[in-house]
């Protein structure tokens, strides 16, 4: 059981790594300055190891949210005419500049949450199986 925790959370660590260098090298400079308090503490924390805790689970869900709603806000549906088309046209989807550079970060975050999520998991498992072979 134990190898398996020491499994999940060397994949955590790793994923950690990869979303701390999109936060630092992709996210903060698409956020306006005033948003980039936020990802510059989640970035600190993963730094720092502290990642661990439920806490960090709900702040990083909370990011994750606010980075997907930026991505949707940037994101427009266009039309293409084409006179060849059966319907004389297309549906196209924009972004604008800000939701390309954010919106291949959504799947890494979420990566990482789920990441998180499972060495959290693991680790409450092996208290109930204690408290459970211990009565």
């Amino acid at each position: 059981m134990m190898d398996q925790v020491i499994h999940f959370t060397s994949a955590a660590l790793n994923q950690g790594r990869i979303v701390q260098h999109l936060i630092e090298d992709r996210i903060i400079p698409a956020l306006s300055p005033a948003r980039r308090t936020f990802a510059l503490y989640l970035s600190r924390q993963i730094e720092h190891g502290k990642i661990f805790n439920e806490p960090f689970q709900r702040d990083l869900q909370a990011f994750i949210s606010m980075i997907s709603q930026t991505v949707a806000d940037g994101t427009f549906v266009g039309w293409e005419a084409d006179e060849h088309h059966v319907h004389g046209g297309f549906d196209i989807i924009c972004l604008d500049s800000c939701a390309k550079k954010l919106g291949p970060t959504v799947d890494e975050l979420w990566h990482f949450w789920s990441a998180i999520t499972q060495v959290l998991d693991a680790i409450k498992a092996i208290a109930v199986v204690s408290e459970l072979t211990s009565n």
